[in-house]
């Protein structure tokens, strides 16, 4: 099992390639063995990391810019998610769209905005690789906005406020666990943004906004697959190397906590099934503290042999389901969501859920490594798989601030401690610092 997890860094500045001008090596990272990731930058600011990977049947491009709702500022809500939707539309009128162009090269093409970011990812056969990464440099380089062009887009927001937020009770409880536990911070008016804020934005605000964030020093470019090194960082630097370098941006200050208390609050749309969504307000994932949070939310929630699960739902039946929710994808919330068993009242269920740490404090060390080598294996069995390897790099590059940190994730030993999760759990997975929303019922 040793061999399967094991992985290693190297940080010695080597290529195997010649470099092609503008482009500087940071750091080889050996991702697992005979795979590396190599990372360099290109004179403009653009990070660039290359996982040539002759296993790969497709290649990924993933596309991470530092640009979400955290930087916004009111009145112009939502403008980093209506960006997401406009980097598909035609750079120019009367020609194709980017995804129209894209699928004719046989490319599926996604998107998604966060709280700290927007990702793009695109699978491409390898033998398109270049005509594809033309398509990307053009779009993310060239895009203008024009009012017709914001006009189409926003019906498609409006459209995902019908279909999501005003009809689904999933996403209503996801919106509302922030509204509620983050007041007057930026967190609070959610990725979509406030509905009113849509109608006001205009055309120049969103070019304001491409110009200031869709720039090199504020992405990373990767690519993973089976494809020649020399050859693609050749291409990178044609077709990215004269884009505008700008600066990079930077998240506004964490939510300072104020002691609310536990917060209640119910979700604006009807289910047949009583949901509920608990959360805890965490600090800022880092460097520093990103394995010691992803551990404490596979344990107590994400495991399929969680405490949650153990104590909610096998013990005390009080819920039929529970399971971490969106944990990579948010921000400074660890969260739980579970389905309400018939009559089972929320205060009860919140008696369960305050004696997690208890739970946690009564593991003994062999339960406690237990849960360390499967989330060790799980973390080595991602990084298996093309599409999630590239993933989990930029994840780790745009998050966590540095690809090395992806080793973290199946390192052995593990350099986390039991007593390092308990502090933590003891501090912020408490009734004081919960926030609960739950659906309306029938």
């Amino acid at each position: 099992m040793k061999k399967v997890i094991a992985l290693a860094v190297i940080t010695l500045l080597w290529s195997p390639v010649s470099l092609a001008s503008g482009v500087t090596l940071v750091q080889t990272v050996e991702v697992r063995k005979g795979l590396n990731a190599y990372q360099y930058q290109l004179d403009n600011g653009l990070t660039v990391v290359l996982i040539p990977n002759q296993a790969a049947p497709l290649t990924t491009i993933c596309h991470w810019v530092k640009a979400g709702s955290l930087h916004e500022t009111p009145g112009v809500t939502g403008i980093a998610h209506l960006f997401e939707h406009m980097m598909f539309r035609p750079l120019k009128p009367g020609t194709p769209s980017f995804f129209e162009r894209a699928a004719r090269l046989g490319v599926q093409v996604n998107a998604n905005t966060r709280f700290g970011s927007t990702v793009f990812t695109s699978t491409v056969p390898q033998i398109n690789l270049e005509q594809m990464l033309k398509l990307e440099a053009d779009r993310f380089t060239k895009l203008v906005v024009t009012p017709e062009l914001l006009r189409i887009e926003k019906e498609a927001v409006r459209s995902e406020y019908s279909t999501k937020f005003d009809a689904d009770p999933v996403f209503d409880l996801w919106y509302s666990i922030y509204v509620a536990g983050f007041p007057g911070h930026p967190y609070g008016w959610m990725i979509i943004g406030f509905r009113e804020d849509l109608d006001n934005i205009s055309a120049a605000d969103c070019n304001a906004f491409f110009k200031k964030y869709y720039t090199a020093k504020n992405t990373g470019l990767f690519i993973g697959g089976n494809f020649d090194h020399n050859d693609v960082l050749e291409i990178v630097v044609r077709y990215y190397g004269e884009w505008t370098p700008g600066v990079e941006t930077a998240l506004p200050e964490a939510y300072q906590h104020k002691e609310d208390g536990y917060i209640f609050k119910s979700g604006r749309i009807v289910s047949q099934s009583p949901m509920l969504l608990a959360g805890y307000r965490i600090p800022e994932y880092d460097g520093e503290n990103h394995l010691l949070l992803k551990l404490a939310d596979h344990i107590l929630f994400d495991s399929d042999y969680s405490l949650a699960k153990d104590r909610l739902m096998y013990e005390k039946k009080v819920v039929s389901s529970i399971d971490s929710f969106n944990f990579d994808y948010d921000r400074s919330m660890l969260k739980a969501m579970m389905l309400l068993m018939p009559g089972v009242s929320i205060k009860s269920v919140v008696h369960e859920l305050n004696e997690l740490p208890n739970d946690f404090r009564s593991l003994s060390d062999e339960e406690f490594s237990t849960y360390l080598r499967e989330f060790q294996i799980e973390a080595a069995e991602a990084m298996f798989r093309n599409m999630s390897l590239v993933s989990l790099l930029s994840l780790s590059w745009g998050k966590f601030g540095d690809i090395r940190h992806i080793t973290d994730l199946a390192r052995e030993p593990a350099s986390i401690t039991k007593a390092a999760l308990q502090t933590f759990i003891d501090t912020y997975v408490t009734k004081n610092n919960m926030v609960v929303v739950m659906n309306k019922s029938e």
